[in-house]
Parts: structure tokens; C-alpha cells; sequence
């Protein structure tokens, strides 16, 4: 027989390990309320984009709260308080697909009319949920935890916010994963295609947003699908409520340290962008760098046709002979509609000449700015390294050193070292 002297121990810190998630499940909900207010009053960068991830937030706000309120017993004396707060998981998927969709491409796709439609399967399951609070108590208990003596309607209601609703919203919320997924990886190769410095508009810490959101999601799927030991169901649950904590204190740490990563403004670049893809043409100067082509490249054409093989051929032989000549690429905000204009021709006609020769405008550039490198060392011995990057055209370490390892294969440590030894 086991003293029980030997098991207090155990049982204290089994009660004090839950005590401590309660409260780390207070707090993540109290700092998400913060974050949520923040963000949703918050008139700097994109209010749109700012809307979407506050309401995303408060979303997790209020499930923590649930599971701060399940950890204590509150939801066991009053079943209308899970009826309240039950209808959330359709709303994860729009609205983190709305705020990804508004920083790619802001002011493109506001909300009205069938865009809505994202909502509609949130709005039936609140409905769903929301109409057990005209319910006995005890009644609402059978139907959330899917009692096997409901008949008719009960056990459809039942059912609908049991196994349909759990099924249903885990492909809802995989599905708009998958969508904000596919639409950053649209948006980078936009911008790889457009612009030669990607640093400040790659959206790299979306993509760690949505990665954490992704983590989230995996174990809230598991703990759907183990129905198994209580002790493991528990600690999955517990695992997935401090994910969430997680989640909304790495967000607001984030926030605190630069205020810009929630509405980071790419309104500019992107607009800029969008003219050019409808309008299809660069401004033409008075003097323009196709004088030089001749009759190969008409002007009249440059609205949505492509160009032949000699046309192609011929602008990038002029596209060559300028970067050559002028070193735009020492411009570390150069762009591809920049240097349309600069042609006075069509952006897509300089895209075609530049993808023809199987790279993208953010490859052709720093393809340049390594030789420049090169070149610079071969005639500075005394700069450093990152200066003469910066000098080239780079405009950060990470997009330097990873550029001039692709080109020159190896680092530019070692280059500068074998020029040494010439």
C-alpha cells in the first residue's frame, strides 16, 4: 500500500501545474485583449489590414478566456457561457486569409458583396450555437456534449455542432491555411519580378505568422482527433492553450519592438505594380533607349502582345548596354517599372527580355551588383566587406552575402582571400 505521505508531493504539483496554466491562459487572454484594442484603434499603416488581425486576435482572445473558464469549473455550473463563446472556428480562416490578401495586395479586394460569402459558414454556426441559450440548461449540456438519448431535431442539432462541425471547420481552417500560403508565395515571385531589393517587402515575418498559425492548427487537430486516454486528451488541450499564448505574446512582442510589423504600408510598391500590369506601358522620353533597336521593336505594340525572338533579343542587347553604361543597378530601389521607364517601353516587354534569359529582375540585378562587388575588390583592399556591398547596390548584409554566394560560389570572404593570393 503507498503512503500517502509519498504522493503529496505529486499532488501538489499536479495542483500547481494547473494552476499556473490557468493563469498563463488568463494572461494570454488579457494580453490579447490589449493587442486586439491596439491593433483594431490603430490608424497607422493599413487600417484594413489592421482590423483583420486585430479581430483575429481578439478571435483567440476569447478562447483562451473559454479555456481560462473551463480550467476553473466555471463553464461546469454555467453550460450558456459555452454556448456563448462556442462559435469561433469558422472565423480563423477569413480572417487571417483577409489580412495576408490586404498586406500582398492592399485596397485590391475590400469586403462587400460576395466577398462576404467568406463569412457565412461563421455566421450559420453562431446561429447554431447561439440559439441553445433559449434552452434549459440541461438541455444545452445534452446538445454540446452529444448525449445518445437526443431524438429528431436535438440530435441533429447535436450532431451539427459535434462531429459535423468539428470535421467541417478542421478543412475550413486547412483550406485558408493553404490559401494564405499560395498567396505569399504569389506575392514574392511578384516582387522578385519587380523590384531588385526584396528586404523590406517580403513579408518574412507573415510567413513566421502564419507558420505559428499552422503550429496551432496542427495540434488543435490532433487533439481533435485522439479520443482516446483522458490524460492525454488534457495535456493535448493544455499544449494547444498555450500555443495560443504563445501565438498572441510573440505578437504583441513583436509589435513592442517594431510597431510597423502589423501594417507595414506596401501600398505604394504595390499600386505601382498594378498600373503597369494594366496599363502595360512605360512613360516614353523624348530620348528614348529603343532608338537604338530600330524598326524591330514598333511602339504601336506595346500594349498586350509578346515580343518575337528578334524583338526580345534586340531589347535586351539595349538592356544590357544601359545597366552597362549607366549602373542603375547601383540603386538600391531600382524596379523593374523604373527601369521600364527609363526604356520608355512596355514592363512587360521588359520582363519577357529578362525571364527569356531564365531569371527574374531581382536576379538580373544582383547578378550586376556581384560584379560591381568583385570589381571593387579587385581595386579596394581596405573596405569592408558590407561596405562595398552597400557600394554595389545591396542594402543589407543577408541579401549581399546570399547573392554573392550564388553568383561567385563561395563567400566573399574567401573571393577577397583568393585575390590575396594572386
Amino acid at each position: 500500500m503507498v503512503n500517502a505521505t509519498m504522493l503529496w508531493p505529486l499532488v501538489a504539483a499536479v495542483v500547481f501545474f494547473r494552476i499556473m496554466v490557468s493563469t498563463l491562459f488568463l494572461l494570454g487572454a488579457v494580453q490579447g485583449a490589449f493587442l486586439a484594442l491596439a491593433l483594431l484603434m490603430s490608424k497607422a499603416g493599413s487600417r484594413r489590414a489592421n482590423i483583420y488581425l486585430g479581430c483575429l486576435t481578439a478571435v483567440f482572445t476569447i478562447t483562451l478566456f473559454d479555456y481560462y473558464l473551463d480550467a476553473e469549473g466555471v463553464t461546469d455550473n454555467a453550460p450558456w457561457i459555452t454556448a456563448l463563446l462556442w462559435p469561433k472556428e469558422f472565423l480563423y480562416g477569413p480572417l487571417v486569409y483577409f489580412y495576408t490578401r490586404e498586406l500582398t495586395r492592399p485596397a485590391v479586394f475590400p469586403i462587400s458583396g460576395t466577398q462576404l460569402l467568406h463569412f457565412l459558414p461563421a455566421v450559420v454556426h453562431l446561429l447554431l450555437s447561439w440559439s441553445l441559450l433559449s434552452l434549459d440548461p440541461d438541455l444545452q449540456v445534452a446538445i454540446l456534449g452529444g448525449r445518445e438519448d437526443l431524438s429528431g431535431g436535438l440530435w441533429l442539432w447535436s450532431l451539427a455542432l459535434g462531429d459535423v462541425e468539428v470535421a467541417l471547420s478542421v478543412l475550413h481552417v486547412g483550406v485558408y491555411l493553404c490559401l494564405c500560403l499560395g498567396v505569399l508565395r504569389a506575392h514574392r515571385r511578384l516582387i522578385r519580378d519587380n523590384f531588385s531589393s526584396t528586404e523590406h517587402i517580403n513579408l518574412n515575418w507573415l510567413a513566421r505568422l502564419i507558420l505559428g498559425l499552422l503550429l496551432v492548427y496542427l495540434i488543435w487537430v490532433a487533439d481533435e482527433a485522439i479520443s482516446g486516454g483522458v490524460a492525454t486528451s488534457e495535456f493535448i488541450s493544455i499544449a494547444l492553450g498555450l500555443s495560443m499564448v504563445s501565438l498572441i505574446y510573440t505578437m504583441g512582442f513583436l509589435g513592442l519592438r517594431q510597431p510597423s510589423i502589423f501594417s507595414r504600408p506596401l501600398k505604394e510598391y504595390v499600386q505601382t505594380v498594378q498600373t503597369n500590369e494594366i496599363a502595360g506601358v512605360g512613360t516614353a522620353h523624348e530620348t528614348s533607349e529603343l532608338s537604338d533597336v530600330g524598326e524591330v521593336i514598333e511602339r504601336d505594340k506595346y500594349q498586350n502582345s509578346a515580343l518575337d525572338q528578334s524583338g526580345s533579343t534586340a531589347l535586351w542587347q539595349v538592356l544590357e548596354n544601359l545597366m552597362i553604361r549607366d549602373k542603375l543597378y547601383l540603386d538600391p530601389q531600382l524596379s523593374l517599372p523604373q527601369l521600364a521607364d527609363k526604356l520608355g517601353v512596355s514592363v512587360n516587354y521588359v520582363s519577357q527580355a529578362i525571364n527569356q534569359n531564365r531569371m527574374n529582375f531581382f536576379e538580373y540585378t544582383n547578378r550586376y551588383r556581384v560584379e560591381e562587388v568583385k570589381r571593387l575588390m579587385d581595386c579596394d583592399g581596405e573596405s569592408s566587406l558590407l561596405d562595398l556591398g552597400f557600394q554595389a547596390g545591396f542594402n543589407s548584409k543577408s541579401a549581399f552575402y546570399n547573392a554573392f554566394r550564388k553568383y561567385a560560389e563561395q563567400s566573399p570572404g574567401q573571393y577577397r582571400a583568393g585575390l590575396k593570393t594572386r
